[in-house]
């Protein structure tokens, strides 16, 4: 029986280049990944993951489908900017204090 890893490339590889996607192992048997695609430009992230779900809830149950976490999309040209020119960055986090949110009294 094939992975799930080697089953959601085959789901992505309906509307997406075999050379577009990379899925990777994410540990206890989740799957993450990247998808960079010329077909993403004029689409918002939103829009972009939205297509996404809707071709993998179309093929995967909700346990397998749980299963694959985040899978990043980008255009060619988001690839270069952002992980080619700046590689030690990718994967960090800035760090950052999210500011307290006051409330009025009731």
């Amino acid at each position: 029986m094939a992975t799930l890893m080697e089953r959601g490339q085959k789901v992505l590889e309906k509307d997406f280049s075999p050379k577009e996607i990379l899925l990777e192992p994410a540990g206890r048997g989740m799957v993450d990944g990247w998808i960079i695609s010329k077909s993403f430009d004029g689409f918002s992230s939103f829009e972009r993951q939205q297509k996404i779900h809707k071709l993998l809830d179309e093929y995967f149950n909700g346990k397998d489908r749980r299963r694959i976490l985040t899978i990043f999309t980008l255009t060619p040209l988001e690839k270069k900017i952002i992980i080619d020119e700046n590689p030690d960055k990718v994967g960090q986090r800035e760090s950052y204090s999210p500011r307290r949110r006051k409330t009025r009294p009731r």
